[in-house]
């Protein structure tokens, strides 16, 4: 793992963050009124959400490197493949963060879409950054 591969995760954390952010906030608006219990400290869902995802988006980064190799004849679907593990990787661990965190937060299927939230943040996040994000920071970098 090089210096550049750890800008690349952590740029790509942080524009999956500012995506969950606007996900949150346009397809969730009361969860504001939430607060997250994070080491002590309180704050709103909307901001903890953001940040769990950033750190998710980081891990699923590294992740889906090793997890790939142990999947056989994976040559034609490892896009799809890696992807797929992204997103899973990405939801489930700022989803899990997150209950772990506060489990009263969570009732029902409250579970399930915020795993949602953060897979469509997570798609949105990887599309930004691979389409613009990349295109300037290789420029700069």
């Amino acid at each position: 793992m090089t210096t550049k591969d750890l800008k690349e995760g952590a740029l790509r954390g942080a524009t999956t963050a500012g995506v969950a952010f606007g996900v949150i906030t346009l397809l969730s608006p009361a969860s504001g009124n939430y607060n997250v219990n994070l080491a002590g400290l309180n704050f709103p869902l909307k901001l903890a959400f953001p940040v769990a995802m950033g750190a998710g988006s980081l891990l699923s980064s590294y992740t889906h490197d090793f997890i790939l190799k142990h999947i056989p004849y994976n040559q034609r679907y490892a896009t799809l493949e890696s992807a797929a593990i992204n997103a899973g990787v990405a939801a489930g661990s700022a989803t899990g963060l997150l209950y772990l965190s506060n489990p009263n937060l969570f009732d029902g299927g409250s579970a399930l879409k915020m795993a949602g939230l953060g897979i469509a943040s997570e798609i949105g996040g990887n599309y930004i950054y691979d389409n613009f994000v990349k295109q300037i920071t290789d420029l700069t970098f």
